[in-house]
């Protein structure tokens, strides 16, 4: 039997008045927050915490296999033209070098541009559908592009190949935001995220089998590549609108109560503001009352608050340090290896450790970071890692293979490490929903455009040292490095004096509207660090 549910909150009413919380009790004045509260309680005490562990267990292996293969699917499509190249895609369309950066470069132009709209999409559309269709298709473009017959085609298919996978990765984030605490979230989106480093290792022994295929129906082993990988994508997509769960309550596979339990610990996640007597963050469980994503409409003003928000700007330039070096180093990784004096094929293939074990450092560091609720010093600590790993390549010989080696998993371990955090101490510290929304998408938006950068920055004429290339990404790896500390700096001084101030002090020259339309500006908002 379901404990019984209490009136809906307006998702404007983002701060409850009237609650005291002590070290061993809540005591709540507001009789609609009581209701809530107390049923909060009951549920806890019926499940126990062994149960609400199982209970996020559940959730785990339903939600997180699904998002961890589609995402698979979407790194292998973008990423496999490296390997492509290896396998004749240059010489079959009569490329030079120049062009073959050209074609990674415009993937990525629509793939920013799109996803701010995508965004707003996904607040008023099932993510399940939207998503589903935009798989369905991106996997039809990359069936096409293992035909296209020419430089003309192929950029064609990369510019929509960036169309429609630039929904991706911010539905997911969306849609993990609706079944976790935000303390939770790093560690589900790596688990996630980390399959990119497996598609790394994944792409290189992919695209070694199915490069054997070169000249059955007349077609070399470059286009198989595509093409077979173009055909899986269709195939998930048109199995992921059943795959992909939208929130909590569209679920059939979670009784009512475990639904219950769901909404209301997301609403009582207020680690942020356990410091500010009397105030509850309620917009996780608006968004959780009134549908996936609440019944408010987009407004301009939105996109604007975003924009003019310095820590967008900061977190972006942060986003950089690790899209420059990931789009880089993936499209650029296996003619390294080649240039260590390995043979095209097994270069396919010793790339494989190098992405198993950043995939393997991802997964620790989200789980220590979401344990301990610190993100600014994970990502400086990774960060740091490959500048280390960037500063051995360009120190030494092409001949000297073992530090050059050893150095490819510095980089990897590096950035694939930060990047979660990265998202995380970003999507943290925006506590309303549309605010969160459209800052996230604008954050991923303008730090994706550093694959544009990526990618045409190990320039042929330079191999083996790549002096550009390696140059590039130590500084803009310095760069993440030092937002991430700025971060950590401000948000720890705002912590530290809100936590100096007084509630009454802060209720008489406030009102309750204006805290509420504040956001993380109110006194009563703790950063994430």
């Amino acid at each position: 039997m379901s404990v019984s549910s209490s009136p809906r909150k307006s998702e404007e009413k983002v701060f409850v008045e009237n609650i005291e919380r002590g070290d061993e009790e809540v005591r709540v004045n507001d009789p609609e927050v009581r209701a809530l509260w107390d049923e909060y309680q009951a549920l806890q005490e019926q499940f126990g915490e062994v149960g609400e562990a199982k209970l996020i267990r559940k959730v785990d292996w339903r939600l997180i296999p699904v998002f961890a293969i589609l995402y698979l699917i979407a790194f292998l499509d973008r990423g496999n033209i490296g390997n492509a190249r290896l396998a004749g895609l240059e010489e079959d369309l009569n490329m030079t070098a120049d062009q073959y950066n050209i074609a990674l470069t415009v993937f990525f132009f629509p793939y920013a541009l799109f996803e701010i709209p995508s965004n707003i999409i996904l607040k008023v559309l099932r993510p399940r559908i939207w998503l589903s269709v935009n798989i369905f298709i991106w996997g039809v473009v990359m069936t096409c592009m293992g035909v296209v017959q020419g430089y003309g085609g192929l950029i064609a298919t990369r510019v929509l190949l960036g169309v429609f996978e630039s929904s991706f990765f911010p539905g997911v984030v969306s849609i993990i935001s609706m079944w976790y605490k935000r303390h939770e979230m790093q560690f589900r989106v790596s688990l996630f995220y980390a399959s990119a480093s497996f598609a790394g290792a994944f792409s290189g022994l992919l695209a070694y089998a199915i490069s054997q295929m070169s000249g059955i129906a007349g077609l070399l082993g470059w286009r198989w590549i595509f093409i077979l990988e173009g055909i899986v994508t269709v195939i998930f997509g048109a199995a992921s609108y059943w795959m992909l769960c939208d929130d909590p309550r569209r679920t059939r596979w979670l009784t009512s109560d475990e639904i219950r339990l769901l909404q209301l610990r997301c609403m009582f996640d207020v680690d942020h503001i356990r410091n500010a007597e009397g105030k509850i963050d309620l917009d996780s469980l608006a968004k959780q009352e009134h549908g996936e994503f609440g019944t408010s409409g987009f407004k301009w003003d939105y996109l604007w608050t975003a924009l003019k928000d310095w820590k967008m700007w900061n977190n972006s330039l942060m986003f950089w340090g690790c899209s420059v070096t990931t789009y880089a180093f993936s499209f650029s990784v296996p003619t390294i290896m080649t240039q260590l004096g390995y043979s095209n094929t097994i270069a396919q293939l010793m790339t494989i450790p190098v992405y198993i074990a950043a995939a393997i450092m991802t997964i620790v560091t989200a789980y220590f970071s979401d344990r301990f609720k610190q993100r600014a010093y994970f990502v400086i600590g990774w960060f740091a890692t490959s500048v280390v790993g960037i500063i051995i390549q360009l120190a030494t010989k092409p001949h000297q293979t073992g530090p050059r080696f050893f150095a490819l998993f510095l980089i990897a371990m590096g950035i694939y490490s930060a990047f979660p955090g990265v998202i995380a101490l970003h999507s943290n510290n925006l506590p309303r929903p549309w605010i969160r929304a459209v800052s996230t998408g604008c954050h991923i938006c303008f730090g994706n455009l550093g694959g544009a950068v990526g990618s045409n920055i190990f320039i042929a004429s330079q191999r083996p040292v790549y002096q550009l290339g390696y140059g590039f990404v130590l500084g803009i790896t310095t760069v993440g490095m030092i937002t991430a500390t700025i971060d950590l700096v401000i948000f720890k001084r705002i912590n530290a004096k809100r936590e100096k101030m007084n509630k009454a002090e802060i209720l008489a020259k406030y009102t309750n509207d204006e805290l509420e339309q504040m956001g993380e500006h109110s006194p009563l908002f703790r950063y994430t660090t």
